[in-house]
Parts: C-alpha cells; sequence; structure tokens
C-alpha cells in the first residue's frame, strides 16, 4: 500500500488525502503502518519503509483469532527498468514482507518455484507486485507473487507470477542459531483465497516430489544409455564435442550492504537477478542472438550468503530443442580467505528471440553431460505437471498413462477448484431446497457476461465457439450430517446406484501407482428408450484438506491403453468436468454439484427451462434434480439409521 502525506500536492489530482480517495487500491488507517515519500528532481518516488499491521494500543496482547490469508496482501511499486532481475527483485521483497506479516517474526527465502514469463510491458508502464500468502502449514508457508504493468490506470498487464516458500525464524540464540517457529493459523476468504488455499497442498507435494523425478530421469538415462550424440548447430559446427565447456559463462560478484537485507543477509531476489544475467549472456553464446527467460524452475537457498562474500556465478548449457533450451546457475560463495560454499542451482527455461530454431544440444559421451541433459528431461516433466495446476482447459477424453498420470490427475483438481472459486450466476430457482447457479466458461477466458452483469446464456442467447456452460447444485445439510461421512458416503463405489437413478453400476477399474487418493472408475448410465446403455471411463480424484475439512471428489473422462473401444453392448461416452464439494459449516455441511451441460444439450434452452421452472422429468436436467434430490435424502435417511 502506498501512502501520500497530506500536504503533499499531487498534480492533476490534489493533495494526499484526495489521493486516497481516488485510488482503486483498499488502504489501511495511516496509524497502521509507516510511509516514505521522496522528492527527487520534482517527481514524488513513494517507497514502502514498513508494511507491519497489528494492535497498536496494547502490544502484550495476543489475538487468538483466525488470520484472513487476504490481511497478508503486499503490494509495492517501482519504476519499469525493463529487465527482468529488477522485478525479481521486487517480487521478493514483496513476498518477505507479506510473509512476515502473518507469521509477525522474521522470515527468510526457502525456495522460489514456477515463475512464469507472460509477457514485458512497455517502458512507460510502472511495476506493480503484489504478493498474499496462500497457505500456512507448520512453520513454512506458500507466498503467491505476481507482477503486472499499469499505465495511469487505463492499462494493466500480467507480467509474471511465481509462488515462494519462506520459512519463520525466532530470535537469535546464544550460539546466533535460530530456530523455527510455529505459525498461526490462516483461513481463506473469498472464493478465489479458498481454491489457492487447497492448490497450496498440491504444489506442495509436487515439491517434494520433483528431486524424486529428476532422480528418476537419471536413472533411466544411465541405464539404458538412450541418450544418443545429436549434431550440433552451425552455431558449433566448428567445434568438437570436447570443446563444449568453452561456451560455459562464467561471472562475479561481491555482496554489498545494499545488496542484503535486514536479516543481513543477501537478498533472494538479487541473487535471482544476478543469475538471469549470467544465464541470458549464456544463451546468447550459445544462440548467436538474443534470448528471452520463459520460466525459472525450482530455486532453493541452500546457504545463505553475507557482506563482503564473493560469488562465483556459472551458467551452463543443459539441453536444447527446438527454440528452447535449458540453462543451469551454479551460485558458489566464499569470504576472503574461507572455504568455497555452494549456495544455490538456478535452473531456467530460455527461448530465442525471432532467430533460426536452435538445433538438439549434442552430447558428448562425458557421464556428466549425460547425467545434466536427462535431468534437464526430467525437470522438463516436473515443469508439465506444474502447469496443469495452472492452466484451465476443460477438454474431453484423453488418454491416461503412466507419463501423464499425475499431470491428469493435477489437472482434474485444478479445474475443479479453479471453477469453485469463479463466480456463478445464481438462478431464481430453488426446487426442493437445492439452490441453482451456472457459469459459461470460455476456455482460457473468463465468464461473458453482459452489460447488466448476467450471463448471455442466462437471458437465453447462444454459446458461442469454445464456451462451456457449467450448472451448480447446492443444498445445506444439517449438523447431524458430518462432511467427512457425506464425502465417505458419495465415494462409496457400492452406494451409488441407491441414489442416481441413471447409474446401473459403478466400481472402480483400475488403481493408479504412486496415486494414493486418484483411481479410474468405471460407470455405465442407462438411458432408455431402447438406446444402448453409455460407459463412462472417469478419472476419480479424491481430496481432503485437514485444515478447515473440505472434501473434493472430481471427475473426467480418460481413454485407457488398449481399451479404446466401449465393450460390446456400449457406447463410450465423455464428461468433461464433474465435482462433488463437501465444506462444513457453523450449522452443518454444504453440499455443490457442478457438472458440464453437454453442448448436445442445447445449453442456453437448459438455462431457459430452468428459468421457468419447466424441469421435465425425463430430460436431462430433470433427472440431475432428481438424483441430486435423492442424495440428500439418503444421506438423511442413513443418519436415522445411525
Amino acid at each position: 500500500f502506498l501512502g501520500l502525506a497530506d500536504d503533499l500536492e499531487w498534480p492533476g489530482l490534489g493533495r494526499g488525502t484526495e489521493m486516497w480517495q481516488k485510488c482503486g487500491e483498499r488502504c489501511i488507517d495511516r496509524g497502521e503502518g509507516r510511509w516514505s515519500v521522496k522528492n527527487v528532481d520534482q517527481q514524488v518516488v513513494l517507497s514502502m519503509a514498513s508494511c507491519t499491521r497489528g494492535p497498536t494500543k496494547d502490544t502484550n496482547h495476543v489475538d487468538t483469532a483466525d488470520f484472513l490469508l487476504a490481511e497478508s496482501k503486499v503490494t509495492m511499486v517501482q519504476e519499469n527498468e525493463g529487465n527482468l532481475g529488477a522485478i525479481l527483485k521486487i517480487m521478493d521483497r514483496a513476498a518477505c514482507l507479506s510473509a512476515e506479516i502473518l507469521a509477525q517474526a522474521a522470515c527468510v527465502t526457502l525456495s522460489m518455484d514456477d515463475l512464469k514469463v507472460f509477457q514485458q510491458c512497455p517502458p512507460t508502464h510502472r511495476v506493480v507486485a503484489t504478493a498474499e500468502v496462500t497457505r500456512a502449514f507448520n512453520t513454512s508457508m506458500e507466498v503467491r507473487a505476481m507482477v503486472h504493468g499499469v499505465y495511469t490506470g487505463t492499462s494493466k498487464i500480467l507480467m509474471c507470477e511465481s509462488f515462494f516458500t519462506f520459512v519463520a525464524l525466532g530470535p537469535p540464540a546464544i550460539d546466533g542459531s535460530r530456530a523455527k517457529v510455529q505459525l498461526r493459523k490462516a483461513v481463506p476468504g473469498s472464493p478465489h483465497a479458498r481454491a489457492n488455499f487447497h492448490l497450496a497442498a498440491e504444489r506442495r507435494k509436487l515439491r517434494f516430489k520433483a528431486a524424486e523425478t529428476v532422480r528418476a530421469a537419471i536413472s533411466r538415462s544411465v541405464a539404458t544409455a538412450s541418450v544418443d550424440p545429436i549434431g550440433l548447430d552451425r552455431v558449433r559446427e566448428t567445434k568438437s564435442l570436447g570443446d563444449l565447456a568453452e561456451l560455459d559463462f562464467e561471472t562475479m560478484e561481491i555482496v554489498f550492504p545494499q545488496h542484503t537485507q535486514h536479516h543481513g543477509t543477501t537478498f533472494g531476489g538479487v541473487i535471482m537477478s544476478w543469475a538471469v544475467t549470467c544465464a541470458v549472456s549464456c544463451g546468447e553464446q550459445y544462440a548467436h542472438g538474443p534470448v528471452e527467460v520463459r520460466q525459472l524452475d525450482e530455486v532453493v537457498f541452500r546457504e545463505p550468503s553475507t557482506i563482503g562474500d564473493r560469488l562465483r556465478l556459472r551458467a551452463r548449457v543443459n539441453h536444447a530443442t527446438g527454440d528452447s533450451m535449458e540453462i543451469g546457475v551454479r551460485i558458489e560463495a566464499w569470504a576472503v580467505g574461507g572455504e568455497t560454499r555452494h549456495i544455490n542451482s538456478i535452473f531456467l527455461e530460455c527461448s530465442a528471440s525471432g532467430l533460426r530454431p536452435l538445433a538438439a544440444m549434442g552430447i558428448s559421451t562425458n557421464p556428466n553431460s549425460v547425467r545434466r541433459f536427462a535431468a534437464a528431461v526430467g525437470r522438463k516433466d516436473v515443469r508439465s505437471l506444474r502447469s496443469s495446476i495452472r492452466i484451465r482447459t476443460f477438454p474431453g477424453s484423453v488418454e491416461l498413462n503412466l507419463t501423464n498420470q499425475h499431470e491428469l490427475c493435477l489437472t482434474n483438481v485444478g479445474q475443479a477448484f479453479s471453477l469453485r472459486a469463479s463466480p456463478f450466476d445464481t438462478l431464481e430457482v430453488n426446487v426442493d431446497e437445492i439452490d441453482v447457479a451456472c457459469r459459461v466458461e470460455h476456455i482460457g477466458a473468463t465468464s461473458r457476461l453482459n452489460s447488466s452483469g448476467r450471463s448471455e446464456v442466462d437471458e437465453g442467447l447462444t454459446v458461442g465457439d469454445g464456451e462451456m456452460v457449467f450448472l451448480k447444485l447446492t443444498v445445506r445439510l444439517p449438523r447431524t450430517i458430518s462432511a467427512s461421512d457425506a464425502a465417505r458416503f458419495i465415494a462409496d463405489t457400492s452406494q451409488r446406484t441407491l441414489w442416481d437413478q441413471d447409474v446401473e453400476s459403478y466400481a472402480v477399474h483400475r488403481t493408479l501407482k504412486d496415486a494414493e487418493h486418484d483411481d479410474v472408475v468405471r460407470m455405465v448410465r442407462t438411458l432408455g428408450g431402447g438406446q444402448l446403455p453409455v460407459e463412462l471411463v472417469l478419472l476419480r480424484s479424491i481430496r481432503n484438506d485437514d485444515v478447515n475439512g473440505t472434501y473434493l471428489l472430481a471427475f473426467r473422462s480418460v481413454t485407457l491403453p488398449q481399451e479404446a473401444c466401449p465393450s460390446d453392448g456400449f457406447v463410450r461416452g465423455s464428461i468433461s468436468s464433474v465435482s462433488f464439494f463437501i465444506e462444513p459449516s457453523v450449522d452443518g455441511c454444504t453440499l455443490r454439484y457442478i457438472i458440464h451441460i453437454p453442448p448436445a444439450l442445447q445449453p442456453a434452452e437448459v438455462m431457459k427451462q430452468l428459468r421457468l421452472g419447466q424441469l421435465a422429468p425425463e430430460s436431462w436436467v430433470g433427472r440431475q434434480f432428481a438424483s441430486f434430490s435423492k442424495l440428500r435424502y439418503v444421506l438423511l435417511e442413513s443418519v436415522k439409521l445411525k
């Protein structure tokens, strides 16, 4: 948050107080923060000196209420310097401040991963970084940082996004060591915060799995010797395989006071900025032309560096194919007369800017070269998994195999939570205490709304190409039914036929290796009217959040190898996305059912029937209502039997 002194005149806008009223961002009382204003050559430069919040009257008071994650939001602004290094610095500072607001203690960067660079902004835009804690674990927390380019409030460009992991530290002990601090409970508020809260657990699992994936790729390449030498491109046509080390790039830096944070150690953003500069120089040396950074893989800070340390950054191209390449940067530090320490390793994915495609990098028979090449392939798989959590796509049936099962599971969970957080348009329909809402989802975009703020499909208009309509049914269950009991009942394959009138059979078809909470189920639905029954092969993902007790059951169609054709006497059906959410509340729990309306059913016509209350029992929407209502009834009856 940026503050202006009340007595400072802002050209064209008035004094500071008036500026606050025109600011689109949420502001807080000036008594809860300290702002600094500097006048340099008649240009106002704003900076945030502190963003600490908390009780100002009684400092000994301990607030036992749950902390809202939204209260950790931090916004910082700086001029656009036109390079990624400066953006990484402001992202790290904003993320650190956000973490310390929640922890109420000093925090240090443990890792940074999944940095996606979307686009650059013109020099006329200012750089605005926002950071907010997505989830607090025991002693660590995940912070989401985003950077936008903003120009006079009329243009806003998303430049990049990343996720940081911070650890809270207590005061120094006698020997100088600092123990980790147990974090207070933090809860999400908005639907989007709840979605990020749940997905943070998926990203955390992926961080633990990343090293295992890379080791497995190295083992496969060594065991099968599958990495064959590939011809070099024209850039290296004059060099032999033994001369590849000459394409490495090395640079050195000294840590000065301006490079350190308030803990006395080097800012993680500064180190990443130096690493980007070194990697880009290495890439340009390889490509004989400019390159751009697309993405940063996981960055783990192994050891800190302090004022006076010398840093050596050594970059090398590990893998190159098509128009992209992976560059690894090894960072070592040492004090004068001290031992050399390996403090960091950073891996970047870069692309050539408008140049000829890069040929695949030649691999020598050197075991280290083969190992680096194989590890780069493993990290590419991890990047694909991370993208599965971020991308919102709703394709039909896709093939499920050993190489993509983790990616599909993450996509299945990610799109379910993404839909749960999206705004739905409530319809004035209430059938058997069931609330109804709908949403028009454009692939890769947001809901299409008309001037009145309602979905165009709700007005009975046609659904455009590439748009999907989702129906959400919501019912509230009494206290006698717990969220865990409801989730267990819905997940029980033997109970499905009791409440879903269209299901003839429903059973687990196949278990997945290394996936405890994901499996493949086979469902047979009857359509009546002499039509063949529909066979559905669905990926089922079950998630349980131990913090707030929310349960998710997400389904999507998949095709198994050697089972692409339906069984005899059946037709193969497809479902893009179906999910059940069971969320505990004060007076019981809430059950939500979100399903994609197939285009063949003319979603606009279905919504029109809903708005008019024309629910024919034999229609698709009528059967959905009947099954959902029966589920509520069966749940109530099961409690009575207990």
